[in-house]
């Protein structure tokens, strides 16, 4: 089987994370995902801002596109990949109110985008657990909610991506909370129905999230700590390998439950 033909758009921490990985698992250093065996080949890697005729060129000459850009570009460059008839992995986040804008030109050119906030497994798996938690405290309204994230001092968006979808889980399962608000001070005891998030930012750290439940007596915490960026990194691998030849609008957790 000849390997799929990788664009990687957007060369920052991310974009040169996944080379790295990629670069790894070729050499037999880690082992490619058991529910997509299919070999990647790293086409090209483009940085954020090339021109759209050149981005549409480069998109016909591969299979897979990882982009991992700016908000304000994700649109663009997911719809340039479906007119270019090329499957697309998503990791930039904060474009979701435009998810419908996607999902109907996905369906025109009966193409596949595979996003996700986080692409870490690991963190996919404490979003599940996550969810069953806040079905669980729901029934228990002493138990105040709350979440904090840390991320190292060069990630720009505050609540990060993660945050916001753990908050928006939660609100969606628990009537306590009808929003989420970021605490600008230290942790503070949430307001009516509001969901209050920490962002920190700190020196080289990947990626902190923890999800607080807290009543007079006692303190559950839910607590995820990523140690580097390989796993978020393994995770678009895996997507890029599993997307191709298939068509709709997938999540990561599509991936994890459908398998090959």
């Amino acid at each position: 089987m000849n390997p799929l033909r990788l664009g990687l758009l957007g060369y920052g921490k991310m974009g040169r994370a996944v080379e790295a990985a990629l670069h790894a698992q070729r050499l037999g250093e880690s082992a490619v995902a058991p529910n997509s065996a299919a070999a990647l080949s790293l086409a090209w890697t483009l940085d954020a801002g090339v021109g759209a005729a050149a981005l549409q060129e480069a998109f016909q000459q591969v299979d897979v596109v990882i982009e991992f850009s700016r908000p304000e570009a994700a649109v663009d460059n997911i719809v340039a990949a479906l007119e270019a008839g090329t499957a697309i992995v998503v990791g930039t986040t904060g474009w979701y109110e435009h998810l419908p804008k996607v999902r109907e030109a996905c369906l025109a050119h009966s193409g596949a985008v595979l996003y996700a906030p986080n692409f870490s497994i690991g963190v996919n798996l404490f979003m599940a657990i996550q969810e069953y938690a806040a079905q669980l405290f729901a029934r228990y309204p002493r138990y105040q909610v709350s979440l904090s994230e840390t991320h190292h001092t060069a990630k720009l968006d505050a609540p990060s991506g993660t945050a916001i979808h753990l908050a928006q889980s939660v609100i969606d399962r628990h009537p306590g909370y009808q929003r989420w608000a970021l605490q600008e001070e230290p942790f503070q005891e949430p307001g009516q129905g509001v969901l209050p998030i920490e962002a920190h930012r700190e020196a080289q750290v990947p990626g902190t999230h923890q999800l607080r439940f807290s009543s007079p007596e006692d303190t559950i915490l839910l607590e995820h700590v990523a140690h580097n960026r390989e796993g978020f990194a393994r995770g678009a691998l895996d997507a890029a390998r599993w997307l191709p030849g298939r068509q709709g609008l997938f999540t990561l957790r599509d991936m994890m439950e459908q398998g090959s």
